[in-house]
C-alpha cells in the first residue's frame, strides 16, 4: 500500500472562536437570570408544581433545542444559504404580516 492512495483529511469548517465564547457566555448569563428572577414565583406557583427550577429546566431545554437547531443550521453550505436568501426574506416578510393579522 502506497502513502498516496490515503485522502488528506479536510479541516474542520472555520468559525469565529470569539464569538462562540461569547455566545456561551450570553447563553449562560441569560440561564443565571431567568433562574434568579423566576425562582421566587416558581416556588408559589401550584402550576409549577412548586418547583423552584421549573422556569431554569425549561429554559436549559430551549437552549438546547436553539443550539442543536444551530448546529444543523451550520452544516449547510453557505452557498445554499445565498440562493435562498430571497425566499427566506420573502418567508420572513411574510410572517411578520401575519402577526398583524387577528
Amino acid at each position: 500500500m502506497f502513502y498516496t492512495d490515503i485522502k488528506p483529511r479536510t479541516p474542520l469548517a472555520e468559525f469565529d472562536h470569539s464569538l462562540a465564547w461569547a455566545m456561551a457566555l450570553l447563553l449562560g448569563l441569560g440561564l443565571v437570570m431567568v433562574y434568579s428572577a423566576s425562582i421566587a414565583i416558581s416556588e408559589g406557583s401550584r402550576a409549577t408544581g412548586y418547583q423552584s427550577t421549573y422556569f431554569l429546566m425549561r429554559h436549559a431545554l430551549f437552549i438546547t433545542l436553539g443550539v442543536a437547531a444551530a448546529l444543523v443550521v451550520f452544516q449547510v453550505p453557505l452557498r445554499l444559504w445565498q440562493q435562498l436568501a430571497p425566499y427566506l426574506f420573502l418567508v420572513g416578510a411574510g410572517l411578520l404580516v401575519l402577526v398583524l393579522i387577528p
